[in-house]
């Protein structure tokens, strides 16, 4: 597979953080979970910690979702279910 350019790199980033993934999520998670948060310190202090970890992992499987898409572009290849990866010819 060739390398992929720099500015392609840059453009996806960009795309990501143009849409303020983290900023969204934050906001969801903080007013899903905000009584909870105020509890007392320690209480803020767990959830501050659960919370960063919630967005750090959604935010790399966006990424890579993002580059699963790029890479389905440059090989053309469809869109597979899971029920789909099941079948053992594929």
């Amino acid at each position: 597979m060739s390398k992929v350019p720099s500015e392609m790199i840059e453009k996806s980033i960009q795309e990501l953080l143009g849409e303020r993934f983290v900023h969204n999520l934050s906001s969801l998670i903080y007013n899903s979970i905000s009584t909870l948060w105020h509890i007392d310190d320690e209480c803020e202090e767990h959830l501050s910690s659960i919370s960063a970890k919630v967005i750090s992992a959604l935010f790399c499987l966006e990424c890579l979702s993002h580059i699963d898409t790029l890479l389905k572009k440059k090989l053309k290849i469809k869109d597979l279910t899971d029920r789909e990866l099941t079948n053992t010819k594929k």
